[in-house]
């Protein structure tokens, strides 16, 4: 097996060996500014959230964030708004003459009210052939804005697709149906470069073994963003934590060179049974854990469903839960996440509407392996792999007096001359992008010391860490 670039140790896929060492969840820092995007014009009255999507613009040098605005009426006036920003954290909204509202002629708005969508996700088309498709969205909307589908069964509500040349104007105007069925959270849509297909993350309401209402999610593919193949339920909520009635609101998937990072929102809900009907009461909208998975499809919990980004205490703005925005963006070696929340009172009463927040995450600190007894040194074998790069550079961080070194075995576990961990060259800097070097002879040397013969074959790669915590992988 090769080594596909990066290793983010969010679960043991690629470990075959660890002693005293303990996984550690690394939590975002939320904005000492948040939120940093509130209601300024009357079509955002009532809320402004990212259950939409935000992307760079490499050739300009911005973020660009397509988000919901709410006007006065929150059933009946869901618009796509649009943002953008050179630092993510000031923002500004152009006004263009896409639609207007009232008495304004210029807006930000680029869809809505009319076909009322919810959850927006926008992403880039990997396919540039065709100059009307570079940008792709998935939303949900009412049947009541598409006559087409009106009276259905299932189609009460439903996920629409559209296209854009640019991101701003969009076709068809309330979109085409993709696929049926109530997701009334976040869309997340991504490209898989090795199936080449979209794959879609929808939630959808269900029914368990006793009759209660619950939310489940589901997995749907296309090639081609037109033709959706066949739905599969991706997981549905459990005891977890030894509560019961936790739900699942949304999942924001994002892909790292292969890994999939999902953030998962969850909520405890109120139930009670009247007249035999199970029915939701007080869903209150809770932290955000972390999944991931190798291929996409299969995920699992990571750092046993530790809380990644916790809600705020009451009043602060953020008690209200975490919208999360589809993906978590990368500007300038920092990962950022996009929330749209509210404030709470001490008896979670929320007041004052949703708004936008950023917490901020340094590149690939998902997760700390860390010594767990600080005493003694730990240690991390991955499993054989071929690295076809040369240079390996450790994601790390160095407590007083700390170190990580590394070593080189064959298959079987037989260190490789030269790349034993005495020979190692001693990493005692914290930093993103720290290399795995060996001494030899007065020379400094990396992967490229091995033999022809030894790079054709897998090797075991060790880390020995003291005082440290190493949080990531990469080849160069």
């Amino acid at each position: 097996m090769d080594f596909l670039g990066i290793e983010l140790f969010l679960d043991d896929e690629m470990i075959a060996y660890t002693r005293n060492v303990r996984r550690d969840i690394c939590q975002p820092l939320k904005h000492e500014n948040n939120p940093i995007i509130t209601s300024e014009y009357p079509w955002e009255s009532r809320h402004v959230t990212v259950y939409g999507s935000v992307l760079p613009d490499k050739e300009r040098g911005v973020l660009r964030m397509w988000y919901n605005a709410y006007g006065d009426s929150y059933f009946n006036e869901q618009n796509l708004a649009y943002a953008e920003s050179e630092d993510g954290i000031h923002w500004t909204k152009p006004m263009m003459d896409h639609i207007s509202w009232g008495d304004h002629e210029k807006t930000n708005l680029l869809m809505g009210p009319d076909p009322n969508l919810h959850g927006p996700c926008v992403i880039e088309n990997p396919d540039r052939s065709d100059p009307n498709r570079h940008f792709l969205m998935l939303f949900d909307s009412y049947d009541d804005y598409h006559p087409e589908v009106k009276g259905k069964p299932g189609m009460r509500r439903a996920v629409y697709a559209c296209e854009s040349p640019d991101g701003f104007k969009w076709s068809p105007e309330k979109g085409r149906l993709a696929f049926s069925g109530k997701a009334d959270s976040g869309q997340c849509v991504i490209w898989e470069p090795r199936k080449q297909k979209f794959l879609t993350y929808a939630r959808l309401t269900a029914q368990d073994a006793y009759g209660q209402r619950i939310r489940i999610f589901r997995f749907i593919e296309s090639p081609d963003f037109v033709h959706w193949e066949t739905q599969e339920e991706l997981f549905r909520p459990d005891d977890f934590d030894g509560t019961p009635d936790r739900q699942l609101q949304q999942i924001a998937v994002t892909r790292f060179d292969g890994i999939y990072v999902g953030l998962l929102g969850i909520f405890q809900a109120k139930q009670y049974i009247e007249e035999g009907t199970s029915v939701n009461e007080g869903d209150q909208l809770d932290d955000i854990q972390l999944m991931t998975s190798r291929d996409g499809e299969h995920f699992s919990r990571v750092a046993e469903r530790a809380v990644f980004l916790p809600k705020s205490e009451p009043p602060l703005w953020g008690t209200g839960g975490q919208r999360m925005a589809s993906q978590m963006v990368l500007h300038n070696d920092t990962l950022h996440l996009y929330y749209g929340s509210q404030a709470q009172d001490a008896n979670g009463k929320s007041y004052g509407g949703l708004k936008i927040g950023l917490a901020t995450l340094p590149r690939d600190r998902f997760v700390a392996m860390v010594p767990a007894r600080l005493r003694e040194e730990a240690l991390i074998e991955l499993v054989p792999l071929v690295y076809p790069d040369d240079q390996l550079r450790l994601n790390i961080q160095i407590l007083p007096g700390g170190s990580v070194r590394a070593e080189v075995a064959d298959f079987v576990g037989q260190t490789i001359k030269g790349f034993d961990k005495d020979s190692s060259v001693p990493i005692t800097e914290s930093g993103l992008d720290q290399p795995i070097q060996w001494q030899k002879d007065g020379a400094i040397m990396t992967l490229d010391g091995l033999t022809k013969e030894q790079r054709r074959q897998p090797v075991r790669l060790r880390l020995w860490i003291c005082h440290a915590h190493v949080h990531a992988i990469r080849s160069s």
